[in-house]
């Protein structure tokens, strides 16, 4: 009986592992686009003349957050660059427009997290566990093991969840004189806070994109 027995540890051991390689942070990823990496895009410099009629429009968020995020740009664009408010295309000397890409949760290389990581944490707390409690008590450690090690890779996971996060929003930014071509950027704000949610994370990602296209302006 005993013979028969002694293997299962071992195959278990050999599937949790390669369970958990797959669900490490960095194996999930590599099917996902990553875009720029925040805090190392910059807007190209664009010259406006002070006085020129702006018209910013905003694209991607619903519809209180892209008239809050174009009102926004506008007015730091008035206050900062002496630029003056266009209530349309049409009437404006120069037009900026914000189409937002994507805001998610990432590292501070600018590397998504997913739930994925959640998983491997709990895999490899698992196979840990297990290989330690099969060789100090045989079947019955390994499974106890097993178990312990799976609750302290979801409390790793925890921890992690109220930790310090960071938010990157991705948009495509133009900023077009009358009569030429826009020209979109793809450029990437971040913002930081512990435990912070997406949805608090919303003003200081649209305050720093604000920032962004402000600094970009010569006058």
């Amino acid at each position: 009986m005993h013979a028969c027995q002694r293997p299962l540890p071992c195959t278990v051991l050999a599937l949790l592992l390669c369970l958990a390689l797959c669900a490490l942070p960095g194996c999930a990823s590599k099917g996902g686009a990553q875009g720029p990496m925040p805090n190392l895009t910059r807007l190209a410099p664009r010259h406006l003349g002070e006085g020129s009629c702006v018209f910013v429009e905003v694209r991607g968020l619903n519809n209180g957050a892209n008239e809050d995020l174009a009102s926004l740009v506008t007015a730091s664009l008035q206050s900062e660059r002496g630029l003056v408010p266009a209530d349309s295309r049409s009437e404006a000397d120069a037009v900026v427009a914000i189409d937002v890409k994507d805001i998610y949760l990432c590292d501070t290389s600018g590397a998504r997290l997913s739930g994925s990581q959640t998983l491997g944490n709990t895999l490899m707390g698992t196979v840990l566990g297990l290989g330690v409690g099969g060789i100090a008590g045989g079947r019955t450690g390994a499974l106890v093991g097993a178990g312990a090690g799976a609750l302290l890779g979801l409390g790793a996971s925890a921890f992690d969840a109220k930790s310090d996060n960071t938010w990157a929003m991705v948009a495509d930014v133009s900023i077009v004189r009358r009569g030429e071509e826009p020209a979109p950027e793809e450029h990437a704000v971040t913002a930081k806070g512990h435990g912070m949610t997406r949805e608090e994370s919303l003003a200081a990602l649209k305050e720093q994109l604000a920032q962004d296209i402000v600094g970009c302006v010569r006058k």
